[in-house]
């Protein structure tokens, strides 16, 4: 890895001891790994797709300020939920958080499981610095 390679390991404190970073900043872009729908201590918030959803946006805007970027940079999106009967929730709270005009490259998959117990949703992006 290029000297200029950024690991950042927050800004979530119990995201701190875990075996990757949060996010990779290099040649320009930050590379956010998945973010789900995590309370404070690192707790899924809801048992409620949309409130996961709203959650995991929120964690995603909080590791791309952290990173020193924000959603008008994002240029690729990787969404996992768990059922796709969801997928209308899912854009739009989407929508919500993405500014007018700004369409990433994106794919959205349907997984059987992910990680931690109860969770529904995992994004992960791609933004320019």
């Amino acid at each position: 890895m290029s000297s200029n390679t950024k690991y950042l390991r927050g800004p979530f404190d119990w995201a701190r001891n875990l075996e990757y970073s949060q996010a990779v900043k290099t040649q320009g872009l930050v590379f956010v790994s998945g973010q789900y729908g995590a309370g404070s201590e690192g707790e899924v918030v809801s048992d409620d797709f949309r409130e996961q959803t709203i959650a995991t946006f929120e964690n995603l805007k909080k590791v791309l300020q952290a990173s020193g970027s924000d959603f008008s940079k994002v240029v690729q999106m990787k969404c996992y939920i768990l059922d796709g009967a969801d997928y209308p929730i899912f854009k739009e709270v989407r929508r919500s958080f993405m500014p007018e005009g700004v369409s990433p490259a994106s794919v959205v998959m349907c997984v059987p499981a992910f990680a931690f117990k109860g969770m529904k949703i995992e994004v992960e992006a791609v933004a320019e610095v």
